[in-house]
């Protein structure tokens, strides 16, 4: 049997004495008496004795075929072998036996089992920082386990360190991280890292959550003392959100104190702030899940002919006559589940999600035809997202629809908030600037509201118009801080040959306010409320 991987056999009694005939690739064999052989026997001094009774019922009684795994060591080679044997009946005294050595076979699931071990642990450990992966939290999260509380914690300055020192620095740093943080943890407290520059701490205690708050503070407190990254000194922050067991279970608490770290580092402003969690920030998460959901099917929708999205139009009036001049295109979405969703609310979901890509196409197309319909006689302002300006091709797009629709580019502004490229507007100089020699006029909205306004302004690029964001606008007479502000904004503009726009007038005062301070344009509820183009007589 040692020497045949697949072996067969008759079996045969012959009264007291049980013979077989070995079947093999080398021909027949007659092994005389005892089948088994006197190593079994050796190897299986209490077990054997069975295992040959149940062989032996197949002759006696006609019981089905009948599998059973046999396994000894070799005593010479100190090998251990093992076979799969099964036994049916052909006749009253002779059965059929076949046997598969399955020694390789087992070797290999073990070692099959020892890879898949290894992998996993490989997987459950951060390669990096050596503490828990995202995996291993996933796995913990999975079997509805409710710990004491969770630790989720971002650091302020990391991208700060990458780009300015390099990558090995900051691979540098978040060791640094982990071994500080794994320094004050206790055997009830595991460390994970998730992804990027962001880490969990999973607690078994304590339970009451001003203690969870007061051992999440001890904890973060780790990082205040400065890094020293290969030579250089760096000093880091941290936002951290902190849930409790009354959240729900691990998966329940991660997400409560994510919401909160991201509460935090909103209002971190460079230092290290740890909030707790609230369940108004939980359900404002849940909410904004459900119109991505909504949003995805929305955008379907728009392949299938049939559109959830809506234009309306707001005019747009020249201050001095308030004569109309144009509309600016406002994108409305009525969802048949949420009802009537914000811009505000939905545009940046989209923006993560990806579907500001078909929106966008949709918006510019629908404008670009109502232009069509309107057969050209005013102008239209549409709304850009950044995302659109990295598209490649963006401008033959814009170009082919207004080609297609037979309206000059010179019927189009394209707005971008001041907000929205406050990074780096030099990244989209390139095509800002072929937009703009393809007649298509460029405005900045809700100027005001970014960081180092005038920088935008005397940008090498051909702007057409700035919009004062209504936070700028004087309210009253009596507002004169604003009304100096906005003065010395339309008198730049005026020297730089861009037109100004003054956005969100609600009053008669704030109208005449603006018209003395020699703003160009004009929109906001006082003139008009933005509305459908079936209501709009041009």
């Amino acid at each position: 049997m040692q020497s045949i991987p697949i072996g067969l056999a008759i079996v045969h009694r012959d009264g007291d004495d049980l013979r077989w005939m070995q079947i093999s690739s080398h021909g027949r064999d007659s092994l005389g008496f005892d089948p088994i052989g006197l190593r079994l026997k050796q190897t299986h001094p209490t077990g054997w004795e069975q295992r040959i009774k149940k062989f032996l019922a197949v002759l006696d009684t006609g019981l089905p075929i009948i599998r059973e795994p046999v396994s000894y060591v070799d005593e010479e080679t100190g090998h251990l072998h093992e076979y799969l044997l099964s036994f049916a009946r052909l006749e009253r005294q002779t059965a059929l036996m076949i046997w598969i050595d399955v020694t390789l076979e087992s070797l290999t699931q073990s070692k099959l089992k020892a890879a898949q071990t290894l992998l996993q642990r490989e997987l459950e450990t951060d390669p990096l920082t050596g503490c828990g992966s995202r995996v291993k939290l996933a796995s913990l999260a999975s079997n509805n386990y409710t710990p004491a509380g969770v630790i989720y914690l971002d650091l302020n300055r990391f991208k700060s360190v990458n780009d300015g020192l390099g990558h090995r620095a900051g691979d540098l740093l978040l060791c640094g991280v982990a071994d500080r943080l794994q320094s004050r943890l206790n055997d009830c407290e595991w460390l994970f890292r998730p992804s990027g520059d962001e880490f969990a701490i999973v607690l078994e205690s304590p339970r009451k959550p001003s203690e969870l708050l007061d051992r999440a503070r001890s904890i973060v407190a780790a990082l205040d003392e400065p890094f020293w990254l290969d030579r250089h000194e760096v000093r880091i922050a941290a936002a951290a959100g902190v849930a409790d067991a009354s959240a729900g279970d691990l998966d329940d608490q991660l997400v409560a104190a994510d919401r909160a770290m991201y509460s935090a580092k909103s209002h971190a402003r460079g230092h290290t702030r740890i909030e707790p969690w609230s369940p108004e920030q939980v359900e404002a998460n849940r909410y904004r899940q459900r119109i991505g959901l909504e949003l995805r099917r929305a955008v379907r929708s728009l392949d299938a002919g049939t559109s959830e999205f809506e234009l309306h139009y707001q005019p747009i009036v020249k201050l001095e006559t308030t004569a109309l001049i144009g509309y600016e295109a406002l994108l409305r979405w009525r969802s048949p589940e949420l009802g009537v969703v914000p811009p505000g609310v939905f545009i940046p979901i989209a923006e993560v999600g990806g579907e500001i890509y078909e929106i966008s196409r949709w918006v510019m197309s629908e404008a670009i035809e109502q232009l069509k319909r309107w057969n050209c006689a005013t102008e239209i302002a549409i709304n850009l997202s950044p995302w659109d300006l990295e598209r490649q091709g963006f401008r033959e797009r814009m170009l082919t629809l207004c080609d297609r629709a037979g309206v000059p580019p010179s019927a189009l502004s394209l707005e971008i908030t001041e907000r929205a490229v406050a990074s780096d507007l030099s990244h989209f100089e390139k095509v800002l600037g072929e937009l703009s020699d393809s007649r298509i006029r460029l405005a900045i909205d809700d100027f005001g509201t970014g960081d180092s306004g005038l920088l935008r302004v005397a940008q090498a690029i051909d702007w057409h118009e700035v919009k004062v964001d209504r936070s700028l606008l004087p309210a009253n007479r009596e507002d004169d801080r604003r009304q100096q502000i906005c003065g010395g904004i339309v008198v730049l503009c005026d020297r730089l040959n861009i037109r100004t726009l003054a956005e969100g007038i609600e009053t008669e005062e704030q109208a005449m306010l603006c018209r003395g301070l020699g703003f160009d344009h004009a929109q906001g509820y006082y003139f008009a409320r933005p509305m459908p183009a079936s209501e709009i007589d041009v």
